[in-house]
């Protein structure tokens, strides 16, 4: 929210690339996620549209270079020809930071028609991780099983109540 406020006293801004999750797209008011981080993007989001700036966001889904795909899959697909992550059944759609990097390098050369507007950016299809296991196996040439793991959280944290 700093930058909005340098944004907004410079005051001649052509437009303000707001980068949130996907997840806010499900939420409202009397809808809100589990997750503060969630909620937070959310709310900014809020505040960002009320500001009076000219303000495009964007949502991608998961980074494909975020931990969960780059080093921890890596680990367990290297030790044992697994991926073991928490996710169960959940589908998601990784996209690569590059293709986020495009759109708003586009939207920055001509903002002129983005103002106001939300993309959701995402992969190119949605899988769950069995299905992303049997991508790694064709690419790899050898067998790659997901194995659902619980979510140990790190020591010391807890999830806060309320924003």
């Amino acid at each position: 929210m700093i930058a909005a406020a340098a944004a907004r006293e410079r005051g001649n801004v052509e437009v303000f690339v707001n980068i949130s999750q996907m997840t806010v797209s499900q939420m409202s008011l009397t809808n809100m996620t589990d997750s503060p981080q969630q909620r937070q993007h959310w709310l900014a989001e809020q505040a960002l549209n009320w500001s009076g700036l000219p303000v495009v966001h964007v949502r991608p889904t998961v980074f494909l270079e975020n931990p969960f795909f780059a080093s921890l899959a890596a680990k367990s697909i290297s030790e044992d020809d697994t991926i073991r992550l928490p996710f169960g059944a959940g589908r998601t759609s990784p996209i690569a930071a590059g293709d986020v990097a495009e759109v708003i390098a586009s939207i920055l050369a001509s903002p002129a028609g983005h103002i106001g507007r939300v993309y959701q950016l995402t992969g190119p299809k949605s899988q769950n991780m069995t299905e992303v296991a049997m991508e790694y196996s064709e690419a790899l040439g050898r067998d790659i099983r997901y194995v659902d793991v619980p979510f140990d959280p790190p020591l010391g944290f807890r999830p806060r109540a309320g924003f």
